[in-house]
């Protein structure tokens, strides 16, 4: 309801001027669903599940009031006592935290069982590297630059990666063109503007649980109501279709680091990761459905290994 009502106060002050608007469109968009769901869901926070119960931070808390009496005990017969106390409330909290921890481990093992029979990899992936104590390596490593120095500050860093990524993605034209022949015939690709069954097509086959682009608008946002989204985004994809223009933000991406094998000092070690924003995604998801669909008519049963 939110997105639609701020959608409905967006219309009313378009202007006509397509070619101009279609950064300030697409920010617009942009500002009402980011304003939306930061209202009906604010912000998530990371907290860490507790599995040590009541009734062993009772004991535990027992055990400081322990410790104060045993530090502040004037006469050797008060630290004595206490000091057993004390021990024999340690040994009771190492039995209590242990029994917690199996508990803990064995529901953490039945969710990992029940995800695996609704074949959720990704919940199974995350609870078998809590379980293992195994966590990422962090992506702030330090790095060394062409000559092999090893590089300490923030801002070497940023430079280097700059560096690596330009010279990585930004290649030569080839010196050789290859030769293409012409096609023999044209394939039927619809050309007319995208219609909202397709657009609703597109975004009910989006993923979940993937990250945003630099709008930090993911997936889950447009697939909540396809309907309302194809509402909102078909007059911002017929624009761009007829203009042949698309928002410069649309041209931003970030990229992401995923350490491979080897030295994680050396930039090729590391593989980057483009997150692009969503909307782009259903429009090229469309484009490529039209293609397909042609292309698969041209195509025997036979050649499955080209569909």
């Amino acid at each position: 309801m939110q997105i639609k009502n701020r959608f409905q106060a967006l219309e009313s002050n378009e202007t006509t001027d397509e070619t101009d608007n279609i950064d300030r469109t697409w920010d617009n968009i942009a500002s009402i669903y980011s304003k939306s769901s930061e209202t009906c869901l604010g912000y998530r926070t990371k907290k860490r599940k507790e599995w040590i119960t009541p009734t062993t931070w009772k004991i535990i808390d027992s055990r400081r009031i322990l410790k104060k009496k045993l530090l502040e005990a004037k006469s050797e017969r008060l630290k004595a006592r206490y000091q057993e106390q004390y021990k024999s409330a340690s040994k009771e909290i190492k039995r209590a935290v242990r029994a917690d921890k199996r508990m803990y481990v064995e529901d953490l093992a039945v969710q990992a069982e029940e995800a695996a029979k609704k074949c959720d990899q990704g919940t199974v992936y995350k609870i078998t590297k809590l379980i293992s104590g195994k966590h990422y390596r962090r992506s702030n490593t330090l790095i060394k630059d062409k000559n092999g120095i090893l590089l300490t500050t923030e801002k070497e860093q940023e430079i280097r990666w700059t560096e690596h990524f330009k010279e990585l993605l930004n290649r030569p034209p080839p010196t050789v063109v290859a030769d293409i022949p012409e096609p023999t015939e044209e394939l039927e690709i619809g050309i007319e503007t995208p219609s909202q069954d397709e657009i609703i097509t597109a975004i009910k086959s989006l993923k979940n649980n993937k990250a945003p682009g630099n709008d930090n608008l993911n997936a889950e946002l447009f697939k909540i109501d396809p309907e309302l989204a194809a509402n909102i985004l078909q007059p911002l994809f017929t624009t761009i279709w007829n203009t042949q223009i698309i928002p410069d933000a649309w041209n931003r991406g970030v990229i992401i680091k995923i350490p491979k094998k080897g030295s994680l000092a050396d930039c090729n070690n590391w593989r980057g990761i483009t997150l692009l924003s969503v909307p782009s995604k259903i429009l090229s998801k469309i484009i490529v459905q039209r293609i397909t669909d042609a292309v698969d008519k041209k195509l025997r049963k036979e050649q499955a290994g080209f569909r």
